[in-house]
């Protein structure tokens, strides 16, 4: 008896961008919050805002509920409790001020109770939330806004950019790796593309074929090469 063969699926990235998406700068962000303010687009302000403060993976962020994220008089939180899908880690995301007021604001407008799903393409009370997939194309539009290539940016990008900025800014990384949820140190710097950052001017600093460049600075075991 011939066996039977199932069909070869498509792979779902077939085609697409691979590797690290790009984070979108303080300036950008900035800028971005700016316009959706300017526009009225309370649904892409509200969603941004959460997604940069929460540092949460789309499947957590979209599947949060009003009543995740405010109290039973409706007032917002500004510290949340949840645990993760993918780690069952519990994180705790803090909402900066301007956060919570984008949320208010986006929750008053659109009606939602708090059994509702926050970010949703439909005004009904049950509607489900907005696709992992949706979400990726509202990422890649806000990028063409900014002159940005498309591919370079995904859902990542929002979890990584306020990360990465703190981290520049000096924050300690043992607080930004509870903060995204991993489980050491090594692999927030994996996820926030440091170690990446180090090799590439690393390998940089040095063309064979002249020497040394002369803005050459990083130091190993306290010495400078």
């Amino acid at each position: 008896m011939l066996k039977k063969t199932r069909p070869k699926r498509q792979a779902w990235n077939k085609g697409q961008s691979q590797g690290q998406k790009q984070p979108f700068t303080l300036s950008e962000t900035i800028w971005l919050a700016q316009h959706f303010e300017r526009q009225k687009m309370w649904h892409d302000l509200a969603l941004f805002s959460l997604a940069l403060d929460s540092l949460l993976r789309s499947c957590d962020l979209l599947r949060l509920k009003v009543a995740d994220l405010t109290y039973a008089d409706g007032r917002m939180r500004q510290n949340l409790n949840l645990k993760q899908r993918k780690t069952k880690n519990n994180v705790r995301p803090e909402l900066t001020p301007n956060t919570q007021r984008h949320l208010q604001h986006w929750i008053e407008w659109s009606g939602k109770s708090r059994n509702d799903y926050l970010f949703t393409r439909k005004k009904q009370s049950d509607a489900l939330p907005i696709t992992h997939k949706h979400f990726v194309s509202l990422v890649k539009s806000w990028a063409i806004l900014l002159g940005l290539p498309p591919d370079d940016y995904a859902a990542h990008s929002l979890r990584r950019s306020k990360a990465i900025a703190l981290y520049r800014a000096g924050a300690p990384i043992a607080e930004l790796s509870e903060a995204l949820g991993h489980k050491t140190e090594a692999s927030t710097l994996r996820y926030l593309g440091v170690t990446q950052d180090r090799v590439r001017k690393v390998m940089l600093s040095l063309d064979m074929t002249k020497g040394f460049a002369s803005t050459l600075a990083w130091e190993e075991n306290g010495e400078k090469t």
